[in-house]
């Protein structure tokens, strides 16, 4: 009888790939404060995502995240802190509606209240800031509502707003001369040869940085030939600060067998961290109204501040606008550069001499944040500011 073949495992012939390398920059970035509080539809509780349960006694806001959004849910932590180091100030907490709530104006009224109340006596237990210090105001829809055509105007318009006649209390957060890490190419390629890969029921490939997990990719059945990373901020915020100059990553192959044990195959690669001759100075974003590209007097000030303090011999800067997803593209691409513009004509304005070397809109950019969320679509309406200066003049 003739007997059946023999059935050979698969084997990982090779893994290879080319060097990486990340660039250091020294970045000090603002992160201008979204003065509104945001609430659910009929609803006067404070959202779980502004309420914090650590200890006030250590907060700095020295240590927040250099993120927007995490920035941004602990703006009720910044101003109890401020409010506390400032004991002449404060805070006006004016509750709006979206306009249809309720049966009635009365209740938009009382809900409006209400939602100012609610954050007015968290700031209260949280923070000890006494209730004179904390003057609830009350309108039925914002002064700058969005459009409620659109369900997330609606959503944006349930809110609380805060000011303050100290407008220290809304002062940004700036993060002064930290080290950003970044890829200099957007990807990165592992080719891969696999003998026998008809037997292959599964593959993931790690890359490791002395055992640190960096990045994953898996896929069913055989592994490509070709296995692509997108290299991500978090991927080199993980890596930057605890390599050196040169280092070492390795990638791991596996492959899944059913019938048999798993194969692998490993490379090693070299990891470059190059240097920036440039100081990046950036105000994050500079957050607009629905559907308006008129700069606000605090969002002058703020640029007043980064100018001033950012620009040297051979600055160059750069201005992008952009908007949320909400309405049709043309209008965003136009509002996008209209913002941009706007921006470009205050600096000007400001500092004559500077070499703003480009200004662009980039209309609807909703993967800049969630556009599910009215914070993150608020952010989305935005104009970054870059201003690049070299090491050796400043």
């Amino acid at each position: 009888a003739q007997s059946a073949p023999e059935i050979v495992p698969a084997v990982i012939a090779s893994v290879t790939t080319i060097p990486l390398e990340i660039r250091e920059t020294v970045v000090t970035q603002t992160f201008p404060l979204l003065p509104y509080v945001f609430f659910d539809s009929a609803s006067t509780a404070l959202r779980a995502s502004y309420r914090q349960s650590s200890s006030t006694e250590n907060f700095d806001e020295r240590t927040l995240p250099r993120e927007t959004l995490p920035i941004y849910y602990r703006i009720l932590d910044v101003l109890g802190a401020r409010l506390k180091q400032n004991r002449t100030a404060t805070l006006d907490l004016t509750g709006t509606s979206d306009g249809a709530e309720g049966s009635s104006a009365e209740q938009r009224s009382r809900i409006a209240r209400e939602r100012a109340e609610s954050i007015a006596a968290y700031l209260q237990s949280r923070w000890n800031i006494s209730s004179d210090r904390l003057r609830v105001r009350v309108s039925e829809r914002p002064a700058i509502a969005s459009n409620e055509l659109y369900a997330e105007g609606a959503e944006e318009n349930r809110r609380v707003e805060l000011s303050s006649s100290d407008v220290r209390l809304l002062d940004p957060i700036v993060h002064t001369r930290f080290n950003e890490y970044v890829p200099v190419q957007s990807q990165h390629t592992f080719t891969t040869d696999v003998t026998n890969p008809e037997r292959a029921d599964g593959w993931k490939l790690d890359v490791l940085h002395k055992g640190l997990m960096l990045a994953q990719r898996s896929g069913p059945l055989m592994p490509p030939s070709k296995i692509v990373f997108d290299l991500t901020q978090e991927m080199t915020d993980k890596l930057g600060p605890i390599m050196g100059t040169t280092d070492t990553l390795t990638a791991n192959l596996d492959v899944r067998q059913p019938r048999y044990g798993d194969a692998r195959g490993a490379t090693s690669f070299p990891v470059i961290k190059t240097v920036s001759n440039f100081e990046v100075s950036r105000l994050s974003l500079i957050v607009f109204d629905y559907d308006r590209a008129d700069i606000s007097a605090q969002n002058q000030e703020m640029m007043r501040r980064v100018v001033s303090a950012s620009t040297g011999d051979g600055s160059r800067a750069t201005i992008v606008g952009s908007t949320d997803r909400l309405g049709e593209f043309d209008h965003n691409m136009q509002l996008s550069i209209d913002r941009a513009k706007s921006v470009e004509n205050f600096v000007r304005s400001i500092a004559p001499s500077l070499n703003i070397e480009g200004v662009q809109g980039v209309g609807p950019n909703p993967s800049l944040f969630d556009n599910s969320l009215p914070e993150g679509r608020f952010y989305c309406r935005t104009v970054t500011l870059q201003i690049t200066t070299p090491l050796r003049d400043r």
